[in-house]
């Protein structure tokens, strides 16, 4: 059965919502390109909120949705605030008691597909619609890849302390090994490779390697002089 998705006027929190709307606008392209019939983004979702909210279905199932408060018992919304990753409405098997799907469908919300992560604390979700068919497997690997890049986007960037970035920037602007700079610091060389080894995890980084370009991308160590 063709899903619905939510449209809600839940007050915003948004001292972020101009920046998140720009980093949003890298993926808009490809979300435009499948949602025919419109799509919704919310960022950072709590009880109390969001950061940012847009929605461009149309404006009387809007009105509609927001008037009779869908969103408490919307089947797809509901899915993604307990559940990550992507998947087609059809595929849903959640309660519809105010048949909030069969009445979406009007308005041209017939198929489509939600995403949703957790970004922090909270929870971000994009949805998509269409009126004429599912998604292809193909739309769908793509939405998830552009839709998780953005989500990966809001996420605080991770966090070094002043003995981790010394050590790293040793390694990196000066070339020491981890034999010298465990030297340096008077400590065991196997200190040396933890500390590497939890410096990469937090950046999500296989290789040492990786966790140089993104700290020279980053401008870890501030402006380098001249």
């Amino acid at each position: 059965m063709p899903k619905s998705v939510i449209t809600t006027n839940l007050p915003s929190d948004g001292a972020n919502s101009t920046k998140i709307a720009e980093a949003f606008s890298a993926c808009r392209s490809a979300i435009n390109e499948v949602s025919t019939t419109g799509f919704t983004l919310m960022v950072n979702f709590s009880i109390m909120g969001y950061e940012h909210f847009e929605c461009s279905f149309h404006e009387k199932w809007k009105e509609q949705y927001d008037r009779e408060n869908y969103f408490l018992h919307d089947p797809v919304f509901n899915w993604a605030l307990k559940n990550e990753g992507a998947i087609r409405w059809s595929a849903i098997q959640l309660p519809d008691p105010l048949q909030i799907l069969e009445k979406s469908q009007r308005y041209g919300l017939v198929y489509g597909a939600a995403f949703a992560a957790l970004t922090g604390s909270k929870r971000s979700m994009v949805f998509v619609s269409r009126q004429d068919r599912e998604l292809s497997d193909t739309e769908m690997r793509r939405l998830s890849m552009v839709v998780t890049e953005f989500f990966d986007s809001l996420l605080p960037p991770p966090s070094l302390s002043g003995k981790e970035l010394e050590m790293l920037r040793l390694h990196i602007q000066q070339e020491m090994s981890y034999d010298e700079i465990a030297e340096q610091f008077s400590l065991s060389l196997s200190a040396v490779k933890t500390s590497f080894l939890r410096m990469r995890q937090k950046f999500g980084c296989k290789s040492t390697a990786r966790l140089a370009y993104l700290a020279k991308e980053r401008n870890l160590f501030g402006v380098e002089p001249p």
